[in-house]
This record gives C-alpha cells, sequence and structure tokens, in this order.
C-alpha cells in the first residue's frame, strides 16, 4: 500500500523602476515551502504481519528562496538587451546549498531583414518526492524500483546564438550542460537474479548543435514549416554502479507542418505534421529511430458556426515502437513497445452564439511522479 500527500506553498514579490536614460529595473523574491507525507507498507501475505523492513513511514519539509534582480535598455532601434541574476538556497533533510542563475537576452539588428540574437538562461530541475524516499517498490518477481535519499536537484544552462533572416529564417548554433542531470536507469544485480530501476545524478548531460528553421510555399494552397536539428549529445556519470559511463552520439531531427486549401468553397483544408528522429543515447540506453505522421482534414460551414474534421493519428503506427536496447558492459537487455496509436477520428462540432473556453490554471504536478 502506497500514498503520498503534499502541500506547497507560495510566496512571490516584485517590483519594478523606470530610471533615467531609458535604464528599467527590477527585483523581487520567492519563496515556497513543500510539505511531503509518504508512506509504503508491506505485509506477510500470509500472516498478514507487517514487513517492517520493507515499509515507510514519512515526512519532510523543504523550502526554496530564490532573489533576483535585473535591468534592461534599448539603445537606440537596433540594439537591446536586458540581464538578470537569481541566488537560490534550496533546503531539505539532505541538501543546503546556495546557486546562482544569471539570465541574458540580447537583440542586434544589424539592418532591414538581418537580426542577430544572443540568450543564455539558467533553471533548476526537481525529482519527484517519491524517488527521494529510501524504499523499494516491487513491480514483480524480478523487477525492483529503489528511492535514491542522496539524489539532488539538477541545473541548466542553456546558450543560444541565433540569426534571423527577414523574420523567417532561422539559423541557431546551441550549447546546453545539465550539470548533475538525474534520470531512472536499470541495473541487473551480480549476485540475485533482479533488475534495479534508480534514478541517478549524472555528472552531466550535455546538447550541442545547429537548429535551422524556414517557412515554404507552394503556389497558394501548400504552406508549411519546416525544422532540421543536428546535435551532438553526451551523457556521463563517473558514479553508477561498477560501470561508469560517458557515451556520446550524433543526433539529427526533422520536424515539418503543412497546411494544404484543398478548397476555398467549401472551406476544406488538410493539415500534415511528421517527426522523425534518428538513433540517440540516454544514459546507458540505445534508442532506435523515431517517427510519427498525424493528418487531418477540416471542413468549415460558410458563417464558421460548423466544422466537420475527419483526422487520422500516427498513420504508420509508428510513434510507440521504438526499439530500446542495453548492451553496455555487463549489461544486456531489448526492450520492444509494441503499443498501437494508430487511429482514426470523425468529430463535429457546433458554436452556439459567441461562446468562448475559459482558459484554466494547471496545477504543476510535476514532482509528484505520477
Amino acid at each position: 500500500m502506497q500514498e503520498i500527500k503534499n502541500g506547497i506553498d507560495r510566496t512571490h514579490l516584485n517590483q519594478e523602476h523606470a530610471l533615467n536614460n531609458g535604464w528599467e529595473l527590477n527585483y523581487g523574491a520567492k519563496y515556497r515551502t513543500a510539505h511531503d507525507n509518504s508512506y509504503q507498507f508491506y505485509y506477510d501475505g500470509e500472516t498478514g504481519d507487517l514487513l517492517t523492513d520493507n515499509s515507510l513511514k514519512s515526512r519532510r519539509t523543504e523550502y526554496t528562496f530564490n532573489g533576483y534582480a535585473g535591468f534592461s535598455k534599448n539603445f537606440g532601434k537596433r540594439f537591446s538587451f536586458d540581464f538578470s541574476l537569481a541566488a537560490e538556497l534550496y533546503n531539505s533533510q539532505t541538501w543546503h546549498e546556495w546557486m546562482l542563475y544569471p539570465t541574458l537576452n540580447a537583440n542586434y539588428r544589424a539592418k532591414d531583414g538581418h537580426m542577430f540574437q544572443l540568450s543564455f538562461s539558467s533553471n533548476r530541475s526537481y525529482p519527484d518526492y517519491w524517488s527521494t524516499q529510501p524504499t523499494v517498490q516491487y513491480v514483480d518477481s524480478y523487477t525492483e524500483v529503489h528511492g535514491n535519499p542522496v539524489l539532488k536537484p539538477s541545473s541548466d544552462y542553456l546558450a543560444v546564438l541565433a540569426y534571423i533572416l527577414k523574420s523567417k529564417y532561422v539559423f541557431a548554433l546551441f550549447y546546453e550542460e545539465k550539470p548533475d542531470h538525474f534520470a531512472q536507469l536499470p541495473y541487473k544485480l551480480p549476485d540475485r537474479l533482479a533488475e534495479v530501476n534508480k534514478f541517478i545524478n549524472y555528472n552531466f548531460q550535455r546538447q550541442m548543435g545547429i537548429r535551422m528553421m524556414a517557412p515554404y510555399k507552394i503556389g497558394k494552397w501548400w504552406s508549411g514549416n519546416g525544422m532540421l536539428i543536428a546535435m551532438r549529445s553526451r551523457d556521463k556519470a563517473d558514479d553508477f554502479y561498477d560501470i561508469p559511463f560517458d557515451r556520446k552520439k550524433w543526433v539529427f531531427v526533422f520536424r515539418t507542418s503543412n497546411t494544404l486549401t484543398l478548397s476555398k468553397q467549401p472551406d476544406v483544408v488538410m493539415n500534415v505534421s511528421a517527426f522523425l528522429q534518428t538513433k540517440a543515447r540516454q544514459g546507458i540506453y540505445d534508442l532506435g529511430n523515431y517517427c510519427d505522421v498525424t493528418t487531418s482534414v477540416k471542413w468549415t460551414s460558410p458563417d464558421k458556426k460548423a466544422q466537420l474534421t475527419l483526422t487520422g493519428n500516427d498513420l504508420f503506427d509508428s510513434r510507440n515502437r521504438m526499439d530500446l536496447r542495453i548492451d553496455y558492459a555487463n549489461q544486456h537487455s531489448r526492450t520492444k513497445f509494441n503499443k498501437s496509436n494508430r487511429n482514426i477520428t470523425l468529430s463535429f462540432l457546433y458554436k452556439f452564439g459567441g461562446y468562448k473556453e475559459k482558459k484554466r490554471k494547471e496545477v504543476d504536478t510535476s514532482r509528484l511522479g505520477h
């Protein structure tokens, strides 16, 4: 039996000032307190007695304080920039540390139709509460999920230098570094028949490469956007049982979305989107090629109130067919996903009067682990 109860309290204060000569100053502070109440009980199937070695009841409190300050200015019509620096304190039962997170955005318009952008951002990611508990969950007689009480948050630093031509074509170089990146990896134990799945911290995860985006148009009936990414990825972890890893891989990603006007009277529009990613690596995993093609045809009535849409989702039934392998050091396994996601749907929509859908703010459940 498992249960997780959590409560999160937030306080946020900020202030902005307009200074002389076009300078602007902003500063503020954020404070968040989180309360985690988790328990896991295992009972003997024959006697009904509580198995104390495998059971846990835990209460923990953590808080995060973030203070930041920044300034911005426009220098004529060609150059503008903003810079901010945040100092964050994270306190839990395991960690008490300060981190600095700078942010920079600069824009330079060389001349009409030519724009250069430089950005640097930094952030922090936190593991879900359950993965940091000293527990063992038995998925089946072979697979176990172990918690990691010393699992720490990870940082994320991203630098992008982009050139934008005619506000349409984008060519960007990027570099992303994630110190202490955390991920769940499996390990087959050498002394008994069991596979342990556990979140660990890498030394770092690194990605660098180039991203290109461009719109295109064929006549008056076909328009679309295409994106191509070529990147070099690297995952390094010195503390992973007896098989530390440092793995590198070139990965290529292609994405396109297209709109085809099949008819104006009646109003019939077709949308086609496609995604392709070549083989990649994540920790000790080897990921196969991944692709997805989805299309839809939509008819709209002359008064714009009625819509009839025919959608073909994952046409080649490839979205959940990735081949996942481990062939590293003394670890060997292969996982094939056979879940079919291909489907065809027909939907009808009619708008009465001036109805507008209300926007709702979603609750952040990223750390609950579900």
